[in-house]
C-alpha cells in the first residue's frame, strides 16, 4: 500500500512541477529583455531541462512499480506455499 502512495505521489508531484515550468517559461518569455535568438537559446535549455527531469521521474516511477510487482509475486508464492503445506483453499484467511 505504501508503494502505491509513493506512486500516486509521484504523478501528481509530476503534474504539479510540468505546471510550474510552464509558468515559469512563460514569465521569462515576457519579462525578458532578450533578443529572439538569446530566447530561443533559454527556452531549448529549459526544454531540455524539463525533459531530462521527467525521463528521471518516469524512470522512478518505473523503478517502483517494478518493486511492487517483485513483492507482489513472492507474496504470491508464499501464499501458494502455504496452502500446499495446510491443504487450504485460500491463503488469505
Amino acid at each position: 500500500m505504501e508503494e502505491q502512495n509513493k506512486v500516486s505521489f509521484g504523478s501528481e508531484a509530476l503534474v504539479v512541477f510540468l505546471g510550474g515550468a510552464m509558468l515559469g517559461v512563460g514569465a521569462a518569455l515576457l519579462l525578458a529583455p532578450k533578443s529572439g535568438r538569446e530566447t530561443r537559446s533559454s527556452l531549448r535549455g529549459y526544454a531540455q531541462k524539463i525533459e531530462d527531469d521527467v525521463e528521471a521521474r518516469v524512470k522512478d516511477i518505473t523503478s517502483t512499480i517494478e518493486a511492487c510487482q517483485r513483492m507482489c509475486k513472492e507474496h504470491l508464492m508464499l501464499c501458494q506455499e502455504q496452502m500446499k503445506r495446510e491443504g487450504a483453499k485460500s491463503c488469505c484467511s
